[in-house]
């Protein structure tokens, strides 16, 4: 899945710049005049775009494709979500879901934690549990602003 962010100034450690911005499955892989062609296009005109922002508070969840849309609108390419359990919903049930309904609609890189909702139904290891299904989806992002680095 690719999307450029197009007519927006770019923000990054060198200064500013008007530029282009492709994101491919997650990941910035080029800054400046980049191909649109096969890639979804976001008009970014008029806004500041900053190529490796991260949202480390966000609640996406049942709308992951348009949210992270929006936010890549906003430079942002990784974001830190809550997971919001179901009644009766274990954490790592709760992440597992999650990983398996929403992660793959992400336009960018995405991790998550488990919120324990029903103190009352939790038992012990449920946070371990829900731990190690948040790193199974936690994918790395090294956005690299600047000249192409394909």
């Amino acid at each position: 899945m690719a999307t450029v962010i197009v007519g927006g100034t770019v923000v990054g450690p060198e200064g500013s710049a008007r530029a282009d911005v492709l994101v491919e499955d997650g990941v910035v892989t080029e800054v400046g005049s980049v191909d649109r062609s096969a890639a979804d296009v976001i008009d970014a005109s008029g806004c500041l775009v900053l190529p490796g922002a991260v949202d480390v508070h966000t609640h996406p969840f049942g709308g992951v494709r348009d949210d992270t849309r929006s936010a890549l609108c906003g430079g942002t390419t990784t974001a830190l979500a809550f997971v919001d359990a179901l009644p009766g919903e274990r954490p790592a049930e709760a992440a597992g879901r999650t990983l398996a309904d929403e992660m793959p609609e992400s336009h960018i890189d995405l991790a998550f934690h488990a919120v324990i909702w029903e103190p009352e139904a939790y038992r012990p290891g449920d946070l371990a549990d829900a731990a190690g299904a948040s790193r199974s989806a936690a994918r790395s992002a090294r956005p690299r602003p600047g000249p192409s680095r394909r």
